[in-house]
């Protein structure tokens, strides 16, 4: 079963740091770097918080390093066999705590200068990122729900465990062997 929902989020997201890092790297207008350039400080008082060209650097790299694991999940979601792998969970569990973690540390340093005109969008990014966690795991978790053995199939594997551990008991008690009964020590 193709994970369509996990792929379109992964994707989603993949976009989203990209054009975040790129714009905090090169800078638009109105936008991300006006986040850094109010980090770095008031113009009018002359004080500092952050130094600006650093804090976008290291922002941009951040970003990057986001993209390009939500890059591997939607790789990992599109091109695989359609499983649920251990490692496909742990690269997007890594993907959304990477993204988390990079916006919360940007929610705060916002929150600590006195004027922060960013703090919903960030935070709204970050209920945003919780939400499609929720989503994609949630597609994953019932994905392997619908895979469960039915009752039956429980039941004949039981049925044919119990034939096996009796035709060994039997053997071993037809051979004179030691340990044919349970319990026994071999």
């Amino acid at each position: 079963m193709r994970h369509i929902l996990t792929s379109f989020l992964a994707f989603h997201w993949m976009a989203i740091f990209a054009l975040l890092a790129g714009v905090s790297a090169f800078g638009v207008e109105g936008s991300m770097p006006a986040i850094f350039f109010d980090l770095a400080g008031n113009p009018a008082t002359g004080e500092t918080f952050f130094p600006a060209m650093w804090t976008s650097a290291i922002f941009s790299i951040g970003f990057c390093v986001v993209a390009v694991l939500f890059l591997w999940v939607f790789i990992t979601a599109s091109f695989g066999d359609g499983t649920v792998s251990e490692d496909t969970e742990e690269i997007a569990r890594f993907a959304f705590g990477a993204a988390i973690g990079s916006l919360t540390l940007l929610l705060l340093m916002r929150a600590a200068e006195p004027a922060a005109p960013f703090f919903t969008e960030i935070a709204a990014l970050v209920a945003a990122l919780l939400a499609s966690y929720l989503a994609v795991f949630a597609e994953r978790w019932s994905g392997l729900i619908s895979t469960l053995p039915s009752r039956d199939d429980i039941r004949d594997a039981a049925k044919l465990m119990a034939a096996g551990a009796a035709y060994n008991s039997m053997l071993s008690r037809f051979s004179g062997r030691p340990g044919g009964n349970f319990g026994e020590d071999r």
